[in-house]
């Protein structure tokens, strides 16, 4: 058996009290080593989440003041506070996303869906299977629908505007702090040099209930399909944006209080995950409470009647409901596909690849859960 050096086994004896109150989160022994190391780095290059920034321990620049920080934040984490609410961060693409309590922290999964489109649309512009239409090469145009920390957003413009240097990409969220850091995140990443603005209306992000009407007319004022501020369904064309994408809240109450992991009960953002319920009078009372925003903005895909629709779901079961009402609410819709985690994965063994959806065959591509429905 090898024997430690000297330094090592200090080191060993340093470490064990802070890997063991990072256990209980990080469930093993190597999750907790690399947590360790990135808490270290962030506490001793002074670059933790803004909040952290201010208490006693961070004002101090000595060793022991470090250490005490590493020690507060190490055990902070093992009661299942975030990770990322800690650093500050999350990778996402070629970006870093900001992040801060109060706003959900960007998930891999959704960055694999998000890059996967990215390319769908490249090669399917490439190939010249749309019709290159009001100037479309270059003006194309994304509404990220409950935007959050405005990852989507961001990733979908850093990947695709030099192919669209025209682009336009906004995002709409009601929670104010959740706008407040997606523009940051916009500003973070430019200042970074991972994103390139083109002009300064290419990307941004509104506070806006998805659920009223008035933030519809201004859409459909830009994209020049109405003239005044009482638009008609008549009136429409295809093409008020050419990519709608949302990740919007889908997990019911009882869900939440059940199968969610208790860092994100107890830490992130409800408003985020769970659906208010619909009033008895809301034309969306009959829907399951879980699915009520895919009915909302199915019905807006059908007044801006996008090319390409993306929305994040929660499970498989939850997929097909969502293609089903897209089949009832969107008819316009010619093809749907439903993604797993990872849709650029084959799928694992007795993972279908396939389901039955009222009579129709929808494909379903990837590995993992089922993440996403597509609408083209």
């Amino acid at each position: 058996m090898p024997q430690l050096s000297p330094q090592a086994t200090r080191s060993l004896h340093a470490n064990t009290p802070l890997l063991a109150a990072l256990l209980p989160t990080c469930k093993n022994l190597n999750s907790a080593r690399n947590e360790l190391r990135w808490i270290r780095e962030h506490v001793w290059s002074s670059t933790l989440a803004p909040q952290f920034q201010n208490i006693p321990e961070a004002k101090d620049n000595d060793e022991k003041s470090k250490n005490a920080l590493l020690h507060r934040l190490c055990s902070l984490r093992g009661r299942g506070y975030p990770l990322q609410y800690i650093l500050g961060t999350q990778p996402f693409g070629q970006l870093e996303i900001k992040c801060r309590p109060g706003v959900l922290i960007p998930r891999p999964e959704t960055e694999a869906w998000t890059m996967h489109l990215a390319d769908i649309v490249r090669k399917t512009w490439r190939a010249g299977k749309v019709k290159k239409d009001n100037d479309i090469e270059s003006n194309l145009r994304i509404l990220d629908l409950c935007t959050g920390s405005g990852c989507i957003a961001l990733l979908l413009y850093s990947i695709l505007n030099r192919k669209f240097p025209k682009m336009h990409v906004r995002g709409l969220d009601i929670e104010p702090r959740a706008v407040s850091l997606a523009k940051e995140n916009l500003a973070y990443n430019i200042e970074r040099g991972s994103l390139r603005q083109r002009n300064a209306n290419a990307v941004s992000f509104e506070e806006t209930n998805i659920f009223s009407t008035d933030w519809l007319v201004p859409v459909l004022e830009q994209a020049g399909l109405i003239n005044n501020l009482r638009f008609k369904q008549s009136e429409l064309k295809r093409g008020a944006v050419d990519i709608l994408v949302s990740n919007p809240p889908y997990i019911s109450q009882e869900g939440f209080d059940r199968d969610t992991e208790p860092s994100v009960r107890d830490h992130e953002p409800r408003l985020a995950l769970v659906p208010e319920p619909s009033a008895d009078n809301s034309p969306y009372a009959t829907v399951l409470p879980e699915d009520v925003f895919y009915a909302r903005i199915l019905d807006v895909a059908k007044v801006l009647q996008p090319r390409f629709v993306v929305l994040e779901v929660g499970d498989l079961a939850q997929a097909v409901r969502v293609v089903q009402m897209a089949r009832e609410r969107c008819r316009n819709a010619k093809e749907a596909e439903i993604w797993r985690d990872w849709p650029d994965m084959k799928p694992s063994e007795g993972e279908p690849e396939s389901v039955d959806v009222a009579g129709v065959t929808v494909p379903v591509r990837g590995g993992g859960n089922g993440r996403a429905v597509f609408l083209r």
